[in-house]
This record gives C-alpha cells, sequence and structure tokens, in this order.
C-alpha cells in the first residue's frame, strides 16, 4: 500500500477529504494504526500515529 510505505507524505490528506471519500480510505488508517507499535507521548513528535487520530476526530466536529 503507498500509504503504508510513505505516511508522512499521505497522512493530511485524511484531514480534509469529504465525507465520504473517508469512510472510503478509512480502512487504509485503521489497518496502519494497528499495524504501528504504540509510542510512550514524549517519543511520538509529529508522527503519523498521532496525526492520523486528529484526522479522524477533525471529521466529525467538522
Amino acid at each position: 500500500m503507498k500509504f503504508h510505505q510513505h505516511p508522512e507524505v499521505y497522512q493530511e490528506d485524511f484531514m480534509f477529504m469529504g465525507g465520504k471519500a473517508f469512510a472510503y480510505y478509512y480502512p487504509v488508517i485503521d489497518s496502519y494504526l494497528r499495524d504501528t507499535p504504540l509510542l510512550p507521548p514524549e517519543d511520538r513528535d509529529d508522527r503519523e500515529t498521532w496525526i492520523l487520530p486528529q484526522c479522524i476526530k477533525n471529521q466529525f466536529e467538522g
């Protein structure tokens, strides 16, 4: 998957796509987060595992 190979390039695309596109691509986010080990907050920096949940939150808050 392109996203799994270069998440830093595609992560913010999820924040700005419409609801239907987001629903279609959500399995990509889900599989990436499930395959990525959890890191303590002090080690996350600007990592995709922090940014992607913010993208999901943005889809529900508008």
